[in-house]
């Protein structure tokens, strides 16, 4: 069934009946129990319902073959696991998709009574995001740089999509420092602001970074800038990022990911921001942005 929510289409699968081994108890694994997966997918907003190509939306069929091959021989403990690696697995597969929601049932133990039913419900929504690094400790700033990005790519559930170049900053707020090499990314993940904080701060410490004076040196620093139209004002996190309008190599990097940012003032545009020539060590941009 295909439906408009306020976003775009509304795609719902509703009963499709699958097998799989899912318990708690070895004896409920023992055998393949069914389940019933009803499945809402969200597509960005576009043509709507006067859609009359395939390749322009998702097709049903393979939306289903995808939930039945993620089952086939695997086991479960819980129903809730299921839910979410359907939701991981279709989300990845189906890039017009910015949203899923689905609802996994199954019978209870055969010594419950008490339910017809029991059922778990994971939703999941695509994420488009601009990281800030930074770096000015170390006798490699662009390695510092390069291994950020290799830890960024291993978070779960996230990718990125496209590089800036490199610039050399001036330090603005405490100049007593070396300069800086700062560059920002453009990610897409199926995390939560908060939790995808917690990541970025646990690769902080784990390259090295070591809590120092406020906007003094350091290794390497990993600042969520914006993150979909989120909006948050919290002790940890706040976005958009408080200064995207008060640096110029912000304003500069963030233009060429396609994310416009006006300075607050002229002063920010006459800030020191040297673009560094491409070298080997900088990755290609890359042009895949979901349709």
């Amino acid at each position: 069934m295909n439906t408009q929510n306020d976003y775009g289409d509304e795609i719902q699968i509703c009963g499709l009946r699958c097998q799989a081994r899912c318990g708690i108890s070895e004896e409920e694994r023992q055998q393949l129990q069914n389940l019933w997966i009803d499945a809402t997918l969200e597509l960005a907003q576009s043509d709507g319902l006067w859609r009359q190509v395939i390749e322009d939306t998702v097709d049903y069929t393979a939306v289903a073959s995808t939930i039945f091959q993620a089952l086939a021989g695997r086991e479960f403990h819980l129903i809730e696991t299921i839910a979410k690696l359907l939701c991981v697995e279709i989300l990845t597969k189906f890039l017009p998709l910015h949203r899923i929601t689905v609802v996994v049932h199954k019978k209870p133990a055969p010594w419950v009574d008490s339910a017809e039913s029991f059922g778990a419900k994971i939703t999941l929504r695509r994420f488009m995001g601009a990281v800030g690094l930074g770096t000015n400790l170390g006798e490699n700033l662009e390695k510092n740089l390069s291994d950020a990005w290799t830890q960024i790519e291993k978070i779960p559930h996230t990718r990125i999509l496209r590089f800036s170049s490199i610039h050399r900053t001036e330090p603005l707020l405490l100049s007593d420092q070396p300069d800086f090499l700062n560059q920002c990314l453009l990610i897409e993940t199926y995390l939560h602001p908060e939790e995808f904080l917690r990541h970025t701060q646990a690769i902080e410490r784990a390259l090295g970074r070591v809590e120092s004076v406020p906007n003094g040196p350091r290794l390497i620093d990993i600042d969520v800038l914006t993150f979909g139209n989120f909006t948050v004002k919290s002790l940890h996190l706040t976005l958009p990022h408080p200064a995207l309008n008060l640096r110029r190599f912000l304003i500069e990097e963030l233009g060429e990911l396609g994310i416009k940012i006006w300075p607050k003032d002229e002063a920010v545009m006459r800030q020191r921001c040297e673009p560094l020539p491409a070298s080997g060590n900088q990755p290609e941009i890359q042009n895949i942005f979901p349709r």
